[in-house]
């Protein structure tokens, strides 16, 4: 007999810069320039990869002189983890390299920040997210991130096992029309139900921490653990202390 017990709910407000509004932040919040330095070491690591072209998931940044870039992703990384939990870098030299060279060097930038992860259950490590002209129907197995439908709010890859801290796009190319990012804070959508239940969390639902279904690979699992351009995942829950920055 298997006997699950739900995670225990975080019913006090939570306080600290991720509990954000739109109207409290503004794009310096959120926008990293990278730097002069940094850029000079990306063009050396693109030079040192055109002279060896290996296929982009085995190179590291260890192979690489990246220091100034360390230090750009480590600031990356306090926003993410103390600060609104998102980030824009602005920006790489587009027109100095192909798609394909742009994506090596968001590959060594995403691994300064965290261990890359499968994007699908058959092992793809990157997704392209792109308007190919398909239409979405009942039972087609199409995802809307490559049609023109408008998305809604959702958690990327919440379908793994172990979802990931964080999660990056990288815009290679702006949208003729639409294709805006939108973010949303789990910790102010958890304050608003907090404030609508009236009497602090006590009209909360514990459907709301049980670990969800998802659809994945055409059958349906439970998640040992519900996850929420570079943004982090966390989901408040009462075992993980008090209320505030982490």
């Amino acid at each position: 007999m298997t006997i699950e017990i739900a995670p225990a709910m975080l019913r006090e407000r939570i306080r600290g810069p991720q509990a954000w509004h739109r109207d409290s932040l503004s794009a310096a919040d959120w926008t990293v320039p990278i730097p002069a330095e940094c850029l000079a070491e990306l063009r050396a690591a693109l030079a040192q990869y055109r002279g060896n072209r290996l296929p982009m998931l085995m190179l590291s940044p260890d192979e690489f002189e990246l220091a100034a870039c360390r230090a750009l992703m480590a600031g990356v990384k306090r926003r993410l983890d103390e600060g609104i939990m998102f980030a824009v870098l602005d920006r790489l030299p587009m027109a100095e390299m192909t798609r394909e060279e742009a994506s090596v060097l968001y590959w060594l930038l995403a691994s300064l920040l965290a261990r890359p992860v499968a994007q699908k259950i058959d092992g793809t490590m990157t997704y392209v997210v792109a308007d190919t002209g398909a239409k979405l129907a009942p039972g087609s197995g199409i995802r809307p991130t490559v049609t023109n439908v408008d998305l809604t709010f959702h958690n990327d890859n919440s379908y793994n096992e172990t979802p990931p801290d964080y999660v990056a796009l990288f815009c290679q190319q702006t949208a003729k029309a639409g294709g805006v990012s939108r973010v949303v804070s789990v910790y102010t959508v958890h304050n608003q139900l907090l404030q609508r239940a009236g009497t602090p969390g006590a009209a909360l639902s514990p459907v709301l921490v049980r670990p969800p279904p998802r659809a994945r690979g055409g059958r349906a699992q439970h998640l040992r653990r519900p996850g929420l351009r570079i943004w982090r995942l966390r989901v408040p829950r009462a075992a993980e202390g008090a209320p505030g920055p982490h």
